[in-house]
C-alpha cells in the first residue's frame, strides 16, 4: 500500500483528531463516575 504524502497527512489528522475526541469523552466519563463515588 502506497500513500501519497498529502493522504497520508490528511488520514494522520484524521486519526489525532478522532484520538482526541476518545480521549475528551474518556475524561468526561470518568469524571462522572468519580463525582458519583465521592460523598
Amino acid at each position: 500500500m502506497v500513500f501519497t504524502f498529502e493522504e497520508a497527512e490528511y488520514r494522520f489528522f484524521f486519526f489525532m483528531k478522532a484520538l482526541s475526541y476518545c480521549i475528551i469523552e474518556i475524561i468526561v466519563e470518568c469524571n462522572k463516575v468519580i463525582r458519583k463515588a465521592l460523598p
